[in-house]
Formats: C-alpha cells, structure tokens, sequence
C-alpha cells in the first residue's frame, strides 16, 4: 500500500472517529435527559440507567456510522483540496480512482462493522 493511501485512510479513521464519538455522546446526552425523570421520580439506580443506555449504544451506533463516514470523507477530501494536495497527487500520476481507494477501504469496513452491529450485537442487547 503507498504511503499516500495510508496517510488518507489515517486521517479518515481519525477524523470518522472523533466524529463518531461526538455525535454518540450528543444522542447519549438526549437519552439521558429523557431518562432523568425516572431517575428522580421513580427511584431507577443510576446503575441500572447507566446499564440500560449502554444497551442501547448498538442501535443508535449503526445510524451513526454512515453519517460520521460521511462527514469524514467530504472533510478529508475537501482539506486534501484546499492543500492543493490533491492536485499535486493528480500531477504524479494518481487516477481519481486510486484517490478514491482509501475512502472505499475504510467505508467497506465501516459497512461491515454496521452489519456486526445489525445482524450481531443490537439482537443481542
């Protein structure tokens, strides 16, 4: 693998997770202010709420996925862009093909944890 694709695939992974845990913690956050009504009024442990919004962590998670690879990959490319290094790269030859390759290579793994997640660990919590 060039060194090129594994600087763009970094920076995907990076920047799909920061904004994965972002917005995670926002949905999180909305849940919990919900929830704090049964946590005052009726006694629910904060254990018991803390175990409850984790099992719920899968279903919000395989919405969040998409949208986080999304964000990701307009940012990184549109960086790439205003550092004219996409330019340069197109200049040394790279198809828009091969620039697109690391954006394909962590969107089928993303796609394939969102199918864990669908077909795995949302049945099972």
């Amino acid at each position: 693998m060039k060194s090129i694709n594994k600087y763009i695939i970094r920076q995907l992974l990076i920047s799909s997770l920061v904004i994965g845990f972002v917005m995670t913690g926002v949905i999180w956050l909305f849940i919990a202010v919900r929830a704090i009504e049964h946590i005052v009024n009726r006694g629910v442990s904060v254990n018991l709420f803390l175990y409850l919004s984790m099992l719920q962590v899968p279903n919000f998670l395989v919405h969040i996925i998409p949208f986080s690879m999304f964000i990701a990959t307009i940012f990184v490319y549109s960086r790439l862009n205003s550092d004219r290094e996409i330019i340069v790269l197109r200049a040394a030859g790279l198809s828009p093909i091969s620039l697109a390759k690391p954006a394909l290579i962590v969107c089928f793994f993303a796609v394939l944890f969102g199918c864990f997640l669908t077909l795995y660990a949302t049945p099972k919590s």
